[in-house]
Order: C-alpha cells, then sequence, then structure tokens
C-alpha cells in the first residue's frame, strides 16, 4: 500500500515523524549482532570448537578489512600479513576435510570395538 493511499491525517504524522540518526544506527547494530550471536550458536552446534574460532577469526578480518575500505585508512604492512596469514590458514583448514578425525583415527576405533587386531 502507497503512503499516498493512507489517510491524510496518517500521512501527516508519518511526516513529522523524525528517528535520530544514532537511534537508526544501533538499531542496526543490535540486529546485526544478533545474527551474528545466532549464527555462532548454530555453528557451534554443529561443529568442533576449532571450526567455531577459525570462522570467527575470518569474520573479525573481513570485519576489519571492510572498516579499512570504508573509512579510507591505509594498510599496514603488519596487517596485510595478518590478513594474509589468517586467509590462508582459514583456507588451508577448509580443503583439510576432517581427515584426522574421520580418517585413520576412526578406523582404529572402529576396529578395536569389533575386536580386530590394529597395527
Amino acid at each position: 500500500m502507497p503512503i499516498s493511499e493512507l489517510p491524510a491525517s496518517f500521512q501527516s504524522g508519518i511526516s513529522r515523524l523524525h528517528i535520530p540518526s544514532q537511534l537508526a544506527y544501533f538499531v542496526i547494530n543490535v540486529l546485526t549482532q544478533y545474527a551474528c550471536i545466532r549464527g555462532v550458536n548454530l555453528l557451534a552446534a554443529t561443529a568442533s570448537a576449532l571450526s567455531v574460532t577459525i570462522v570467527l577469526n575470518v569474520r573479525k578480518l573481513v570485519s576489519l578489512l571492510m572498516s579499512i575500505w570504508l573509512f579510507g585508512n591505509k594498510l599496514s604492512p603488519g596487517t596485510l600479513l595478518g590478513a594474509v596469514i589468517v586467509f590462508g590458514a582459514g583456507g588451508m583448514y577448509s580443503l583439510d576435510g576432517g581427515k584426522g578425525i574421520g580418517g585413520r583415527t576412526r578406523q582404529r576405533a572402529v576396529a578395536t570395538s569389533n575386536g580386530a587386531k590394529v597395527g
């Protein structure tokens, strides 16, 4: 329903409504923080603690890089090195595929529970 179809008294009330920009930013911040916290809790319920930690570190790095870009600051060499390390380590972890937990260690646990000898 377009605003022009609302009653005239309601239209004049809306046009006089003034929301301070700080309040709008605060509400947006609260909503994004809620979404982030909810996402972390859902991730923590389904993933390992190491996975959650790496995801949070990458999120913090992206947030830092966005703030540097938005406010026009220069990226120092140390920050650039840290960015490369965090993104590289996160990428390497994602390529692993859980071989340490689901691979040989799990095979040994299954074999010993079945009474087989593991060498």
